[in-house]
């Protein structure tokens, strides 16, 4: 009998328990604390910037995992504002033992009347780089200095789409990703990381049941979606049609061993929610 298990996040780091609680200082570190953010297995883990990389630590502060930003080609440099952007398990490859990132670099022009270009670089913690675009810049960026609410890596019924420009009216790339998208900033994280629908986490739930096929769906408030099921290719492998409710379930028997995308597709066609799921 196969078992469906959900890669679920972990309970939100800080929560009020005692009506007389008070604001407790628990530690001073040294080096810049930026943000919280979900590992889709090892769960929320905060980010600690330096000049070489940057550095995981466990909600407890204790060092979890150091990254070292790769060698980039002679003529560009990181952003000065730049955070590592995307740190998951499960997007940029098929493999959930390693954690990729993406950032950001400057690159300078061709010639002296040129402007200098944005790019887009992903890698592993160890330096590997698994992307290097020195031409294109995320989508969800206006220019080198100037942040846009808009993410740049959208779920699809194809799968992950990463997508770069280099300005309003000119060229664009998009790249297909081999993994799934997470919910990111479930427990907190960088703003321009969280694809449309991922910040509802409390609207959405999966819950396996032991020892069978069956998963439970809970939607907060109800309402009619398409469900799907997508392989970590993209591809579309069980349409359940039309469902409604506050609890639904839905079967995987059958599927074959890997990692899924639950997909919420809303009646204009819009993806209102993509959950990961893994079969074994």
């Amino acid at each position: 009998m196969r078992l469906g298990h959900l890669l679920s996040m972990l309970p939100l780091l800080f929560s009020a328990t005692l009506v007389n609680a008070q604001i407790t200082e628990v530690a001073t570190m040294s080096g810049r604390f930026s943000s919280v953010q979900s590992l889709e297995l090892a769960g929320p883990k905060f980010i600690q910037l330096t000049q070489t990389g940057f550095q995981l630590f466990d909600p407890d502060l204790t060092p979890f995992q150091q990254a070292v930003y790769p060698t980039i080609p002679a003529g560009c440099t990181m952003f000065s504002l730049t955070i590592p952007s995307y740190i998951t398990e499960s997007l940029f490859d098929q493999d959930p033992s390693s954690i990729e990132y993406m950032f950001i670099v400057q690159c300078a022009p061709a010639d002296s009347t040129s402007a200098s270009n944005t790019g887009t670089v992903v890698a592993r913690m160890d330096g590997t780089i698994l992307l290097m675009d020195t031409m294109f810049g995320p989508s969800g960026w206006n220019g080198p200095d100037q942040f846009s609410s808009t993410s740049t890596i959208f779920n699809t019924p194809l799968g992950p789409r990463l997508v770069l420009g280099q300005g309003y009216g000119a060229t664009s790339r998009i790249y297909a990703l081999p993994g799934t998208l997470p919910c990111i900033a479930c427990d907190g994280g960088i703003g321009m990381q969280v694809a449309p629908g991922d910040e509802r986490i409390a609207e959405v739930s999966l819950f396996p049941n032991p020892g069978t096929d069956i998963i439970d769906l809970r939607i907060k408030g109800g309402g009619g979606y398409l469900l799907s099921l997508h392989d970590a290719t993209g591809r579309s492998v069980r349409k359940f049609g039309l469902v409604s409710g506050e609890e639904i379930e839905f079967s995987v028997e059958g599927l074959q061993s890997g990692y899924y995308q639950v997909v919420l597709t809303d009646a204009m066609g819009r993806i209102f929610k993509t959950l990961p799921l893994i079969v074994d």
